[in-house]
């Protein structure tokens, strides 16, 4: 099995997740550059698809972004989840809740991996990455989540090329 060459990457969309708090927001744009850099010309984070003008929208505007982001989502080749040690993480729960209950998701749990501080303590996350068998890993510092992340898809991107 060889890797798809650098043709075969630019075709791949992957949709970075995360919490938007500025250090959070840095390491997911840190992220993008890093796999944009490696050929993946085709990575976008979720605000980079969403005009997010207010900094608490209204429940109308929220749904309506929950919604274009869950488009998004569907259309991606590769969702990547990243939760932070301190800070909000609900929105990005609640993203991967709209993703994984979806008719999408049967039978590709590859496309979606997860990235979660060691120590890091959600029941109800927990629960989830359990009832359906979700791929994560447990990160110290960002670093892993940039190597991580590359090795990742660059094992499964066979299994998504048409």
């Amino acid at each position: 099995m060889q890797f798809p060459d650098k043709f075969d990457s630019e075709k791949i969309r992957i949709l970075l997740l995360g919490s938007y708090y500025p250090k959070h927001f840095r390491i997911l744009k840190e992220l993008k550059e890093s796999l944009i850099t490696k050929g993946f010309t085709n990575t976008f984070i979720g605000a980079d698809l969403v005009k997010i003008q207010e900094k608490i929208p209204s429940k109308e505007k929220s749904a309506e972004i929950l919604l274009k982001i869950r488009k998004y989502m569907l259309k991606s080749d590769f969702n990547i989840f990243v939760f932070f040690p301190e800070g909000k993480n609900e929105s990005t729960i609640v993203e991967l809740m709209s993703l994984v209950e979806s008719n999408y998701f049967k039978g590709k749990e590859a496309k979606i991996l997860l990235f979660l501080p060691k120590n890091y303590s959600s029941l109800m996350l927990e629960g989830l990455i359990t009832i359906k068998k979700l791929i994560f890993f447990l990160y110290d510092n960002e670093l892993d989540i940039y190597q991580k992340s590359f090795a990742y898809i660059k094992q499964n991107i066979i299994n998504i090329i048409d």
